[in-house]
């Protein structure tokens, strides 16, 4: 065989097995029948969504999250939106829980007072996506979950007898520091442990 006759099998035997690899690794059946363009999420699919990402963040304070109410919107494109307002008495609540939130001394991330407006309504798919999980914001609900650290404010005396110290450790039996602010006004006499590092 020539020179010439070998080199032109060497091309057509290349040529034949590069066929055979694009028929094993193109994926044929996504050539033959392609995916059909997403649709657009309807007025109750964001809603939906929205809704979730809260539940997800507050976990069981349903109360909480079940105040914020949605209204139809659209963006600057003309895309349907939903906007989260909060009622007057979980704002109230949330000015609480940042300004405790933000006076723990293990608070490394301070939040401001409009960030979680923000992400708690109208931002709340943002504030909850993935690339903003280690944000103020998640910090934040993260310390709303945590078991509440309190001290007795001044020394109390039960009816049988037992005497609590200013200073010592209350018992508070799962109390998260958001349950804890939400409901103070039944706690008067602890306060949050001015030494929380301390057991």
């Amino acid at each position: 065989m020539s020179g010439s006759r070998k080199i032109l099998a060497n091309i057509i035997a290349a040529l034949v097995i590069a066929v055979l690899i694009a028929v094993v690794l193109i994926p044929w059946d996504k050539v033959l029948n392609p995916a059909a363009e997403p649709k657009s999420l309807t007025k109750e699919q964001i809603l939906g969504r929205q809704q979730w990402e809260i539940s997800y963040a507050f976990g069981d304070n349903s109360d909480f999250y079940g105040s914020i109410s949605f209204t139809d919107g659209v963006d600057e494109d003309g895309d349907p939106y939903c906007i989260g307002v909060l009622d007057e008495k979980t704002d109230a609540l949330v000015v609480k829980l940042v300004d405790a939130y933000n006076a723990d001394p293990k608070t490394i991330k301070p939040l401001a007072i409009e960030e979680a407006r923000y992400s708690l309504t109208d931002g709340i798919v943002k504030a909850c996506s993935y690339e903003m999980r280690n944000g103020s914001f998640m910090a934040f609900l993260g310390w709303c979950k945590q078991p509440v650290n309190l001290v007795y404010k001044e020394q109390e005396t039960y009816g049988d007898g037992t005497v609590h110290y200013a200073g010592e450790k209350a018992a508070t039996g799962g109390l998260t520091n958001y349950d804890y602010i939400k409901h103070k006004d039944d706690y008067s006499n602890y306060q949050f442990n001015p030494n929380p590092r301390t057991p």
